[in-house]
């Protein structure tokens, strides 16, 4: 397994439709997409009940994980 690589597991639903796929990047800036060739069915929201670490960086979750509280202003 190589550790020098990220991936990220997208499905995207807009005005033009939907796109989903898996994009991986290496630390060397190379990305590489693959997008999904049949019919999407999407389940990326039975993530949140599996055990994964929650990225706080990620703005899919508006930088905050489930298990903080959020931060009061001045704080």
């Amino acid at each position: 397994m190589a550790h020098d690589r990220d991936y990220v597991i997208f499905d995207h639903r807009g005005e033009t439709g939907q796109r989903a796929g898996v994009r991986v990047s290496t630390k060397t800036g190379q990305t590489v997409e693959f997008a999904c060739s049949g019919p999407v069915l999407s389940r990326l929201s039975t993530l949140r009940d599996l055990l994964l670490p929650c990225d706080q960086d990620s703005a899919l979750n508006g930088g905050l994980c489930p298990d903080q509280a959020p931060s009061k202003p001045g704080k």
